[in-house]
């Protein structure tokens, strides 16, 4: 009887191990972690939400590498950005992240294209916050909307600003108001690309100090610069970060920035609420997936991502472009987008940003 029921026994205990063992495939996935507005702690496990067991305990993702979309040329200095990131995020992930250019139309053309990408976590891009604030808003033609996607976090931002060429007349935003002012000018101004962020935020500038503005638009920061320095133009709206290097060698002047805070590289310039006119403008970049990622998928992205951001390469890497890093979640990353889009919104309806 005792050998009897040893037998019964053990096929019964191996059934009981088989099912544990195949739990990766037949149970439910574990819910994607909780909003938060600071990353997760270093000590938590990849991918893991608080108060359940690990997600790579039910999931084998990824088992090959992590393409990296960048929408921009390489040696742009997002380009830089998502190379520093990929090889951070690497470190927490069991395969690597390895980047792709995809260049064309400021973002738009790669965007398009990750709406028929697969959702299955082996696709990510980096994205500029004027992909689906700006371009909604001034092309409702767009090949995509923002339901689209899944987002992740957002990862660094640099505010736009005004700048002069070094020889100008104007040293600060009040001689330059002044001056038009008096005289009734109208100043022409330059942009990296028509209804790109930092044109916009030039129209945010003229339209609240009142001066005539004329648009200028060239196809990228490099041409824009330029141009300022050969008189070409009155102004330019840049991202602060691109033109650190001719401001320090004394070529180009910024007036102010329109940021919170004074950039730590330049704490000598203003922000623009200093300046008289309280506003923000700066391109924020942050990672997104074509929408439906399975949960834990999505949550071992999110923790790699978000480690990457963390970790001490990438902050340096970011030092060295003068770049800030700005951790936010998924939720908090939709609610700028919503936040920058009505102030687009209300450019348009005043007539500007075309």
């Amino acid at each position: 009887m005792f050998k009897s029921g040893k037998l019964i026994i053990i096929p019964a205990l191996l059934l009981i191990l088989g099912l544990v063992g195949g739990c990766g495939s037949s149970a439910p996935a574990p819910s994607a972690p909780p909003a938060q507005s600071s990353p997760p702690a270093s000590e938590a496990t990849v991918g893991e939400p608080q108060g359940s067991e690990p997600v790579a305990a039910v999931s084998n993702f990824p088992t090959k590498e992590i393409t990296l979309i960048c929408p921009w040329n390489a040696g742009a200095s997002a380009d830089l950005q998502c190379r520093a990131l990929a090889q951070a995020a690497s470190k927490y992930l069991p395969q690597p992240v390895v980047v792709l250019n995809q260049e064309g139309a400021g973002g738009i053309l790669a965007t398009t294209q990750m709406v028929t990408t697969a959702a299955d976590g082996y696709t990510v891009a980096l994205g500029v916050i004027g992909l689906f604030t700006a371009q909604p808003v001034l092309n409702p033609d767009l090949g995509y909307k923002q339901e689209d996607f899944d987002f992740l976090i957002s990862t660094a931002s640099a505010p736009c600003a005004i700048m002069v060429n070094a020889t100008s007349p104007y040293q600060t935003v009040a001689d330059l108001v002044k001056d038009a002012t008096e005289n009734n000018k109208t100043l022409t101004f330059g942009s990296p690309g028509a209804n790109s962020t930092p044109h916009l935020a030039g129209e945010q500038f003229f339209k609240l100090t009142g001066v005539k503005g004329q648009h200028v638009p060239f196809t990228g920061g490099s041409p824009t610069m330029t141009a300022l320095m050969g008189d070409q133009i009155d102004a330019a709206s840049l991202v602060i970060s691109d033109a650190i290097p001719q401001i320090n060698a004394g070529t180009l002047r910024a007036l102010a920035v329109a940021s919170e805070e004074r950039v730590p590289s330049l704490p000598d310039i203003p922000t623009m609420k200093e300046a008289g006119y309280d506003y923000v403008f700066k391109p924020s970049w942050y990672l997104f997936a074509p929408a439906g990622l399975p949960a834990d998928v999505k949550a071992i992205l999110t923790d790699a991502f978000t480690k990457g951001v963390e970790d001490p390469d990438f902050k340096k890497a970011m030092d060295d472009l003068n770049i800030a890093v700005e951790y936010k979640n998924e939720a908090d990353t939709l609610a700028s987008f919503a936040s920058q889009k009505a102030v687009i919104q209300e450019l348009v309806d005043s007539g500007l940003g075309s």
